[in-house]
């Protein structure tokens, strides 16, 4: 079936919505009318006084338009209220959520605690000390580049946490544990491995928790246990963490040892 034209008279084009084509049904939609069929040779400006912008609907160009829309009046301009301070002291940045501007307020959602308020802003990754060092978005401690991690999207290449801080972060995602809980552990267990009792060689321990727990990446503060070398924690893992496995294998172990 052949679709019908457009209502307004001389004009050939299909029928879109109200009868009209696209366009009147566009100028419709903008001024209220959807106009003649005849195509405007010269641009029409904006009847607001002082204003040169080409007409964007009603006579009005796009934001003298949104301010009709909006208020009623091409003319009005909003008051806006003054944004509130950030709740820390020494912080200047306007506020963003909770009371606080959006550094702090991405701090305390990390952490719990918003913090004091920071010597160099997030937004100067390339700040260095005389030293030559970099700070820590989080901790606000100034460090060796050596202790960042590498970043080629950040404008120094660099991360903006330290190592300490991003391991920290990375465990609390992972393993739901508050930042402070693998230095607590690794104290109560003197520094050592839960199983055999080797001290870690210039690595972090392995965060040992029960996979049959959480089916998912993510493990809760149900499925933490302690803390582990990595020879530990990859041998209960191949004895599928299963007691009677390792028992099984301390037998063999006792009947065949010297």
């Amino acid at each position: 079936m052949k679709q019908a034209s457009c209502a307004v008279p001389g004009c050939t084009r299909k029928v879109l919505a109200r009868g009209w084509c696209s366009a009147h049904w566009q100028r419709w939609k903008r001024n209220g009318e959807p106009g003649s069929a005849e195509i405007a040779t010269a641009i029409r400006r904006c009847v607001a006084p002082g204003c040169d912008e080409p007409n964007y609907g009603r006579g009005y160009c796009r934001p003298h338009w949104r301010r009709w829309k909006k208020y009623g009046d091409p003319l009005t301009t909003p008051v806006r209220p003054s944004a509130q301070g950030c709740a820390v002291e020494g912080c200047e940045d306007p506020h963003s959520a909770r009371g606080y501007c959006a550094s702090h307020y991405a701090r305390w959602k990390r952490t719990g605690d918003p913090g004091a308020a920071f010597t160099v802003r997030r937004r100067t990754l390339r700040a260095r000390d005389a030293q030559g060092r970099k700070q820590c978005r989080d901790c606000d401690e100034w460090f060796p580049e050596a202790a960042f991690h590498r970043n080629a999207s950040a404008s120094d290449g660099l991360v903006a946490e330290c190592k300490d801080c991003h391991w920290a972060a990375f465990t609390t995602r992972r393993y739901g544990i508050p930042p402070t809980w693998y230095e607590e552990t690794l104290a109560r267990q003197s520094g050592v491995c839960a199983i055999c009792g080797e001290a870690p060689q210039g690595r972090r321990m392995h965060i040992d928790h029960d996979h049959r727990h959480c089916s998912t990446d993510k493990a809760c503060t149900q499925c933490v246990r302690g803390l582990l070398c990595g020879s530990c924690n990859t041998g209960i893992g191949m004895f599928r963490e299963r007691a009677d496995l390792l028992h099984a294998a301390m037998s063999y172990l006792e009947r065949y040892g010297r």
